[in-house]
């Protein structure tokens, strides 16, 4: 991990975190998401209750007085809430795709090999229509993992038994719902060549496959602890009323904000100006956004205020210290190098909603059930 590289953090709850303050692209820009700490310059973000950095605090007056915090933010109840933690099941058909999408591939040379389920093949294909060719319906050299489900139903199935080097009709129909409605249960021939079949690299089949289960259970085991760790907070916001925000605090975080990015643009070698050509950004638009996300830092941080003072916590306890360190061990680096990347505002409030998730959690009346896994497949793509 080099030192000029800013760590990107993600909150368990529903706390701004770096990634929104690097990006501060408003409402409307996609973002994906990554673990605790990352090596990529690219910027994501991602909040397990699906809320994202906005501007809700313009909803709260600001106040230019130092009011205590007794008199800005009234903490709802946080203590024997009823929550629901989603369960999700690994199918041997999420397996299959997670080994295809992930697994290095290699060609199948041996003679008379087959398509199978599973496999990635490069092919050529013409689609026709009452005759004619149709835009979107032609390729001379496309990567398709025969089971994702890419093309419409049929297509896949239809490669499967197929060599190299044969070319093969698919009699099929556009499903009725089909987006495109000029295509919508149209019938349709796919003229197909197989150029090349892949298959994953593996020494034992069987391993490798214990092995992606393993690693799919682990995410959505991490999914689920997230999740709910993030609903807890926000049911907990939702209970609780910030009264005023304190000026002071706002621009506290809009130096902290601007400090991180800063950061980020000398580690890309970029220009503020380069960032907001970027962005698609107006000067005053990032001032917007700035303040914005500035307002929703400084509002999260008087629930975390509040609830350091209920659950009696600080930043000066062992806690505290001992995750820093394990947030620094996890990511080959220092405590110090740590904070050189991330401004200590940012960090507290990553560690601090996470450690208060928490004990909201522990506190808590959960109830476990099975979930979709493809709604959270989605969510963790």
């Amino acid at each position: 991990m080099k030192k000029s590289t800013v760590v990107q953090i993600i909150t368990t709850g529903a706390a701004v975190v770096l990634a929104a303050v690097l990006t501060l692209t408003g409402c409307g820009k996609k973002s994906d998401g990554s673990e605790a700490v990352s090596g990529s310059p690219a910027v994501s973000e991602s909040v397990a209750d699906g809320s994202t950095a906005s501007s809700s605090g313009e909803d709260t007056p600001v106040t230019d007085q130092d009011l205590p915090l007794e008199a800005c933010f009234e903490l709802g109840d946080y203590k024997g809430l009823k929550l629901t933690k989603n369960n999700y099941t690994v199918t041997d058909e999420m397996v299959k795709q997670y080994m295809s999408s992930g697994s290095e591939v290699e060609e199948v040379t041996a003679p008379g090999a087959a398509v199978e389920d599973g496999d990635t093949v490069n092919i050529a294909f013409e689609g026709e229509m009452n005759g004619q060719s149709f835009d979107g319906g032609t390729a001379t050299s496309y990567d398709l993992v025969i089971g994702s489900g890419t093309f419409i139903p049929g297509f896949e199935d239809g490669i499967i038994g197929m060599k190299k080097g044969e070319t093969k009709d698919l009699h099929l129909k556009f499903p009725d719902d089909y987006s495109e409605t000029d295509y919508a249960g149209k019938d349709v021939i796919f003229h197909v060549t197989v150029n090349k079949i892949s298959r994953p690299k593996t020494e034992d089949a069987e391993q490798s496959e214990s092995a992606a289960r393993s690693e799919l259970e682990q995410s959505y085991a991490t999914y689920s602890e997230t999740e709910l760790l993030g609903n807890a907070w926000a049911k907990v916001r939702s209970n609780s009323t910030a009264k005023y925000i304190r000026r002071k605090d706002i621009d506290t975080f809009r130096t902290a904000i601007e400090e991180t990015l800063n950061k980020q643009l000398e580690a890309d070698g970029t220009t503020f100006d380069d960032y907001l050509s970027n962005q698609g950004l107006t000067q005053d638009e990032y001032s917007s956004n700035l303040e914005s996300y500035a307002k929703e830092l400084a509002k999260e941080e008087l629930m975390i205020e509040s609830l350091e003072k209920a659950e009696g916590i600080s930043t000066d306890d062992q806690e505290y210290t001992d995750t820093l360190q394990t947030m620094a061990d996890q990511n080959n680096m220092t405590v110090d190098e740590l904070r050189e990347q991330v401004p200590d505002l940012v960090l507290k409030q990553y560690v601090e909603t996470k450690r208060l998730s928490e004990r909201i959690v522990s506190y808590a009346d959960v109830t476990e059930k099975t979930a979709d896994a493809d709604e959270a497949l989605q969510n963790m793509s």
